[in-house]
């Protein structure tokens, strides 16, 4: 359900995984993720959503910022939406403050800034990606395409 054990060995559902896998002979994706939803929810609001502030963040952003903190960690994402928002180069530091947060709100209250703000962080991500690993359509790219679509679709108009 997107925690790996490479990066996270210590959360709290691997004991619940191991037992599960020890006492069944096949795994059932929908039982599995029902044990594990309250862990799963728990991981992704801490790990994820506080850390990127996404409850200060409009509607749209905030699910978006989330993804694209979970597929490239949190410091590069906040960077990029801090970049998508105009904040100069020098307070650019990947950490979700005040000075962020008032750039997202105005940048994003502007006229049509929800969508202006939210295509400009899409298009910075996919950008990077590109540059980092000068690939256009892979699981990344496509992932990012589905998240900016459902992002798309809390916004409200």
């Amino acid at each position: 359900f997107g925690v790996s054990s490479r990066f996270w060995p210590n959360w709290d559902g691997w004991p619940v995984v191991e037992e599960y896998l020890a006492t069944h002979k096949k795994v059932n994706q929908d039982e599995l993720f029902k044990i594990l939803e309250p862990k799963l929810k728990t991981f992704y609001k801490k790990n994820f959503w506080d850390i990127c502030k996404a409850d200060e963040m409009p509607s749209g952003i905030d699910t978006y910022l989330m993804t694209a903190a979970i597929h490239n960690n949190h410091i590069p994402a906040c960077k990029l939406l801090q970049e998508a928002v105009g904040l100069p180069k020098n307070q650019r530091d990947g950490k979700v403050g005040p000075a962020t947060i008032m750039a997202v709100r105005e940048a994003t209250y502007a006229l049509k800034g929800h969508l202006n703000t939210l295509e400009k962080l899409h298009e910075l991500l996919v950008e990077k990606y590109d540059e980092d690993n000068n690939i256009r359509e892979d699981g990344f790219i496509n992932r990012a395409k589905l998240a900016y679509k459902f992002a798309l679709s809390l916004i409200p108009r």
